[in-house]
């Protein structure tokens, strides 16, 4: 039904059109084209040729813009993209300044919160060289010593392992499977 009634309105302004054309060109009067089309009314018809006549005003319009523009030469464009290269940098130094601001507001939120609750609440610079070897035994397991590791001063406390049975042998995380009581056992 939809498309009926687009056939319809195309075939409508279809015939308005061409009821235009021959009244521009001359070939028709007004009343004498009312009659040749079935239009009932002067108004529709003037409305129908000013319409017509504004769609190609604004068709010659654009042709006349397009050809009065020169094509640009290659040290016009490389100007075009040097100004808008310019524009971009400015756009990134205000976007720069603003992070700065909010990099100095933050530290002073710190510096503030510091003072007031007394802690440390910045992070400490990270050294620039490694670990010495000789710490690196008190973080690691001791022999003999699965699953069990040497927590560093200053962090939380290392959460202790859940035991979980299964029938008649432990399993806890890490160790994997144990006689209970007995040492670790290798293999099924």
């Amino acid at each position: 039904m939809e498309h009926l009634f687009l056939l319809r309105k195309q075939a409508h302004e279809l015939k308005m059109r061409q009821m235009v054309e021959e009244i521009t060109f001359g070939r028709h009067t007004i009343e004498s084209a009312m009659s040749k089309y079935q239009v009932l009314t002067r108004s529709t018809v003037t409305k129908w040729v000013e319409r017509v006549r504004q769609e190609e005003l604004a068709r010659t319009e654009a042709m006349e813009n397009t050809a009065k523009k020169p094509p640009t030469t290659l040290v016009e464009q490389v100007v075009q993209h040097a100004d808008a290269l310019t524009g971009q940098v400015k756009q990134l130094q205000k976007q720069l300044e603003q992070a700065e601001l909010q990099v100095l507001y933050y530290k002073n939120v710190i510096r503030v919160a510091e003072q007031e609750l007394g802690l440390s609440i910045e992070k400490s610079p990270l050294p620039s060289s490694p670990a010495p070897a000789s710490q690196l035994p008190a973080l690691l397991p001791a022999a003999g010593q699965r699953g069990t590791w040497v927590q560093p001063p200053g962090l939380l406390p290392a959460p202790k392992p859940t035991i979980h049975q299964r029938g008649t042998r432990t399993v806890r995380p890490g160790l994997g499977r144990q006689s209970a009581g007995g040492p670790p056992a290798h293999g099924r």
